[in-house]
Parts: structure tokens; C-alpha cells; sequence
């Protein structure tokens, strides 16, 4: 129990500042001091508006910090769709159809839209081979059944390309092989 001498009484205090070490403190014993509340709502309402401050600062920096990562998130599912409108266009593919649906595989099974974009590069490849050789073919076919002039210069190129030899040589062949060609051209060209 105290005694009366070493019992402090304090009736107003002035101000409480931070003190480090007193000069004859108790062991681990820490003295604040402050300076006297100017608000009327006093020491307690400092606080409160001291913490209402920091806490609409944190509110503020999550906001912030949401709205950073909002937009990196759009920005890289940009980047990632445009990569696979690039993949679609490199592929023949129509992109407004595939895109979307794509990169919705890749969001959802990245391992499985490897395997997608694999064949559907695959089928595309062979899908343009096949019109190649089509289109060769169907040029051959009306380069033969058009006009005499035609005949003969796809005949004269297959003979070059046959034989190896020059333009002049492979007309005088063309007239060997394949006189009814000549006979065609000079009844166009009479007509």
C-alpha cells in the first residue's frame, strides 16, 4: 500500500512529451507527454478524428490499389486477346467468329487450348494447300479450255519446262506435237 510520501497527486496536466528515459525511471517504464488539447471535443476527440484520417487514407490507397489492378488485369487480357486474334489471322482463320471463344478455352484449360490451336492451325494449313492445288488446277483447266492462244501458250510452257529448252525451240516442238492447237489459233485469229 502507498504511503503519503511517495503518493503523487496530479490535478491538471499541462502537457505529456515523449520522454526515452526519465531521470530516475522504473525499469522498462516509458513517460509520454503531449502538448494540452486545443479542440473542444478534447484529447479523446483527437483521436477519434486522428483515426477517422487514417483510416479514410487506407480506404483511399485499397481504392487506389483495386483500381491498378483492374486495369492491369484489362491490359493483359488485351495483350492475351490480341495474341490469339494475331494466331487467327496467321491461321486463315475468321477471327471475329474464333477469337473469343478461344481465348475463353485458354482462361479455362490453358493445356487444352494448346491442343485446339494446334489443329485448327493444322486443318488450316492443309484447308490452303487444298485450295492451292484447286486453284492450280482449275487455272490449268480453263487456260485448256479457253481460247486457242491460251492452249498454245500453256502447251509452249510445258514443253519449256520439259525439255529444258528456249521459248523459240519449244514453239517449233509444240507444232510437232500438237498441230491441232496451231489449226485452232489461225481459225481464231481468221474469226
Amino acid at each position: 500500500m502507498p504511503t503519503p510520501k511517495n503518493l503523487l497527486k496530479i490535478t491538471e496536466l499541462g502537457e505529456i512529451s515523449f520522454v526515452d528515459k526519465g531521470d530516475n525511471p522504473p525499469a522498462g517504464a516509458v513517460i509520454l507527454k503531449s502538448a494540452p488539447s486545443t479542440t473542444t471535443g478534447g484529447p479523446v476527440a483527437e483521436q477519434n478524428d486522428v483515426q477517422k484520417r487514417i483510416d479514410e487514407a487506407v480506404a483511399a490507397e485499397v481504392a487506389k490499389r483495386a483500381a491498378l489492378e483492374e486495369r492491369i488485369a484489362k491490359m493483359e487480357e488485351a495483350e492475351a486477346f490480341g495474341k490469339v486474334e494475331g494466331f487467327c489471322k496467321s491461321a486463315g482463320l475468321d477471327v471475329a467468329k474464333l477469337a473469343a471463344p478461344i481465348r475463353a478455352i485458354e482462361k479455362a484449360a490453358p493445356e487444352a487450348a494448346a491442343v485446339v490451336k494446334g489443329e485448327l492451325e493444322r486443318l488450316a494449313k492443309g484447308l490452303a494447300a487444298a485450295v492451292n492445288l484447286n486453284g492450280k488446277q482449275i487455272a490449268g483447266v480453263g487456260k485448256q479450255a479457253g481460247s486457242a492462244s491460251a492452249q498454245m501458250d500453256a502447251k509452249v510452257a510445258e514443253i519449256m519446262k520439259r525439255d529444258g529448252c528456249d521459248k523459240a525451240s519449244a514453239y517449233a516442238k509444240m507444232l510437232a506435237e500438237a498441230p491441232e492447237i496451231y489449226k485452232s489459233y489461225t481459225a481464231e485469229q481468221e474469226a
